[in-house]
């Protein structure tokens, strides 16, 4: 099987709409553990939403400046190292992320500066609050990736390099936040690599023909010649 963890959900369960899965029809000798099975994951979509509503209803609480007042017990048990790890363990989870993503160094150094940043801080007088998902998506993506080209362009100079020992364009596919399917397209160098162009692929047949129109076209747009 090639599909990915909510496509798998949505073999299994046949409530999740939309799909673009056929629903799972088992045999009269699976239905038991088709069941388990369903019950389970249902369970645990559940209690993720559950989660999910109360990060909003804080964030919101937040957002409106309404105080948020932990508990004072809070001050007299600290968080065990173990509730750090399970609460890890559900993002996880619940997003399908490789497990060595906690030996990342990027990711440890992004955890530790967050803990010593907190939910929200006071920088020149000034309340400062983690960022939201549109926030990283229109402000710190954009900067980021300025940054990225910028760099990759002094260093790397891929058009210059391009000239001398030429490239090679490569593509790949995932499905986005929307559940979308996207292909991309990179040129690959010695030194790194340079990103194309991305395109939505919904309601497209991703066959061999399709994939190598699309990069015979980023192809031409580069250069056939480097």
């Amino acid at each position: 099987y090639t599909g990915g963890p909510f496509n798998i959900r949505m073999h299994i369960d046949p409530k999740i709409k939309p799909r673009n899965v056929r629903p799972c029809t088992p045999r009269d000798d699976q239905k038991e553990t088709y069941l388990a099975v369903l019950g389970e994951l249902r369970k645990r979509q559940s209690d993720a939403n559950s989660l999910a509503c109360k990060a909003r209803e804080l964030q919101e609480k937040q957002a409106e400046g309404a105080a948020v007042v932990a508990p004072l017990s809070h001050a007299f048990n600290p968080v065990h190292p173990s509730e750090v790890a399970t609460a890890w363990m559900k993002v996880i989870v619940k997003k399908a992320l490789p497990l060595d993503l906690v030996d990342e160094p990027l990711f440890r150094e992004a955890v530790a500066l967050t803990a010593k940043c907190g939910s929200k801080q006071l920088l020149g007088g000034r309340e400062l609050r983690l960022p939201h998902r549109v926030t990283m998506t229109h402000k710190v993506l954009p900067a980021f990736d300025a940054a990225l080209n910028a760099e990759i362009r002094a260093k790397v100079k891929v058009h210059g390099m391009a000239e001398s020992v030429g490239v090679t364009i490569v593509s790949d596919g995932w499905t986005n936040v929307q559940h979308k399917p996207i292909i991309n397209a990179l040129v690959s160098l010695p030194l790194g690599a340079y990103f194309l162009t991305a395109l939505d692929t919904a309601g497209q047949t991703k066959d061999a023909q399709y994939i190598a129109d699309f990069i015979i076209e980023e192809v031409k747009k580069f250069g056939p010649e480097k």
